[in-house]
């Protein structure tokens, strides 16, 4: 058993920096890109120019990432970076660019919580802290976006022996469930993808 356990950790590891470098490559081709694409806008733009703008501070965030050590999720980065470029083109006070912070900030805590955090359960995540500063209380929108994000999390977070394809299969078949209602086809589609990989998933 300790055998089992030591060989599973090893596998986490390598695992684990397997992604960290796929994660690097990733940062740096969107850095070449991004230097290339300034290259070709120097031809016909002043540094002055808001374009120019625009792409410096793409540039200069990607060189940002780029130096990390172990490379943040993707999700944040994406998020980042987008970000940067918003920063550039809208006042600070744009209600854009602070929903944007407000995902950035989000996303943050998620991967701080639960650093394996699935894409799905970030990103819902970094949606709901932008509804709410979009939204009043009472939209429907928000209340819908917060059933979301605590039904991902219940699935997601919590001690399972499922796999994560049936927990997210769950998942969504309960989102979709609270949305539209027993006798939906999206409802209907989503029970029969759960039914078909649960037995699966049991064996």
């Amino acid at each position: 058993m300790k055998s089992l356990s030591l060989a599973f950790a090893i596998f986490l590891l390598v695992a684990g920096a397997a992604l960290a470098q796929s994660e690097k490559a990733a940062v740096a081709d969107q850095l070449a890109a991004a230097r290339s694409e300034l290259t070709v806008l120097r031809e016909r733009y002043l540094d002055s120019h808001p374009v120019m703008a625009v792409q410096l501070a793409c540039v200069a965030e990607l060189e940002r990432q780029a130096a990390q050590p172990v490379p943040e999720p993707g999700p944040l980065r994406a998020a980042r970076l987008q970000f940067a470029v918003m920063e550039v083109r809208m006042g600070e006070r744009h209600p854009t660019l602070r929903q944007q912070q407000a995902r950035v900030r989000a996303l943050e805590d998620v991967y701080r919580e639960f650093p394996a955090a699935r894409d799905e359960l970030a990103l819902a995540r970094s949606d709901l802290a932008a509804d709410e500063l979009r939204y009043g209380e009472a939209h429907p929108r928000l209340r819908l976006q917060r059933e979301k994000v605590a039904t991902l999390t219940r699935n997601l977070t919590a001690k399972s022996p499922d796999s994560t394809e049936v927990r997210l299969a769950r998942a969504n078949m309960e989102i979709l469930l609270a949305r539209y209602g027993e006798r939906n086809p999206k409802v209907i589609a989503a029970r029969a993808r759960l039914a078909a990989i649960e037995p699966a998933a049991a064996q």
